[in-house]
């Protein structure tokens, strides 16, 4: 069956994504002014290693190892106690083979449930670390963030872009354009007052040599 893909999104102006890359987490395009030197290198390297550490437990990697033997050696018991029974005459053709897809089917269903709860618990134990990590960062207005479908992906936030100070400064900077707009559009409708005073006056003019005529 063909790898299904999932979607990564883009890293934005408040988020940085960093996608799963061949099992690790991809960090080369990370320089410390995409946060404005708020996070260098080593920290980001660092705090991956930490989530890489809890992901690569070996305790977990060999439990894991343990229980697809024993879902193994179940299927093995499950097609030979299918076969007995059928030499036996204790099940037909058609019931031996309901028998042994049905151990199949609940043999693959324990496996999930069990990768289930191992995905589970290590993404607790990452959540518990980042919020460590995130008590230590939020003075630089920086979060770390396990999105629902990790590990996928990681997000770095970029709280510091939404906070007051730098919302002030973004509403100075509009207050300041939309004064010298209304400042420019004043500008501009004086002189067009300017310009139609000046062509209303030359409708009125008429030329001396006309009035002479006209006499």
């Amino acid at each position: 069956m063909p790898r299904t893909q999932t979607w990564i999104p883009p890293t934005t102006d408040i988020t940085l994504v960093f996608p799963k890359t061949d099992g690790k987490f991809y960090t080369d395009y990370y320089t410390p002014t995409l946060t404005g030197n708020r996070l260098s290198l080593e920290d980001t390297a660092q705090f991956m290693k930490k989530v890489d550490a809890i992901r690569f437990n070996p305790e977990d990697s060999r439990l894991e190892g343990q229980v697809v033997k024993y879902l193994v050696l179940c299927w093995f018991l499950e097609y030979a106690f299918a076969h007995l029974f059928s030499y036996l005459g204790i099940l037909n053709e058609d019931q031996a083979k309901t028998y042994m897809w049905t151990a199949i089917v609940i043999t693959f269903v324990m496996g999930a449930c069990f990768n289930g709860h191992i995905d589970q618990k290590q993404k607790e134990a990452i959540q518990k670390m980042v919020d460590e990590q995130n008590e230590t960062l939020k003075s630089k207005g920086l979060r770390w963030n396990l999105p629902s479908e990790f590990p996928a992906w990681i997000e770095l936030c970029k709280d510091y872009k939404n906070q007051p100070a730098n919302q002030e400064l973004a509403s100075s900077n509009s207050t300041k354009t939309s004064s010298q707009d209304l400042e420019k559009q004043a500008q501009s409708q004086q002189n067009l007052g300017k310009v139609s005073n000046v062509q209303s006056q030359n409708e009125n003019y008429i030329p001396l040599y006309e009035e002479e005529n006209d006499k």
